[in-house]
């Protein structure tokens, strides 16, 4: 039994949500941590602008 790949997006919410960011939360300080977390985990360059745009929706900045 084979589980579905997950998404791009959905690994970056997890790795959001394993990292205690919460959804909603409109914090830009948060943003700007969470941005740096996310980016350092190795989604490639040419996805940066939309895994920004992803971090930005979960969190509502």
């Amino acid at each position: 039994m084979n589980t579905p790949k997950r998404t791009a997006k959905q690994r970056v919410i997890d790795r959001l949500k394993a990292q205690g960011f919460t959804r909603g939360c409109g914090d830009l300080q948060e943003y700007e941590r969470a941005e740096n977390n996310i980016l350092s985990f190795g989604e490639p360059a040419s996805r940066r602008d939309e895994v920004i745009r992803w971090i930005t929706e979960y969190l509502g900045v």
